[in-house]
């Protein structure tokens, strides 16, 4: 945004984050414990995200997999081969 006389004008900041920086640079222990709570189960966060990723996987092949089949199943009745269904 320009200002007067072709000026760069700072973006207004939402209003939570001026107050929130004072209070952590007025009192770093709030740092301190965020981090002591955060760290510890960072680990575990990131093994979900991974298992979540390995699921998501497992799923798209499951259904390629299905969608394949219908396929096949769908062309074989058309040419009229004989499957298990058809007794």
């Amino acid at each position: 945004m320009t200002g007067a006389g072709g000026r760069e004008t700072p973006r207004a900041l939402p209003l939570f984050l001026p107050s929130f920086w004072g209070a952590i640079m007025e009192n770093p222990d709030i740092v301190v414990v965020i981090l002591a709570v955060v760290l510890p189960v960072y680990p575990a966060l990131w093994t979900i995200y991974q298992k979540i990723g390995q699921y998501d996987a497992v799923c798209a092949d499951f259904e390629r997999l299905k969608d394949e089949h219908r396929k096949n199943h769908y062309v074989e009745h058309q040419h009229g081969t004989r499957t298990h269904h058809d007794h």
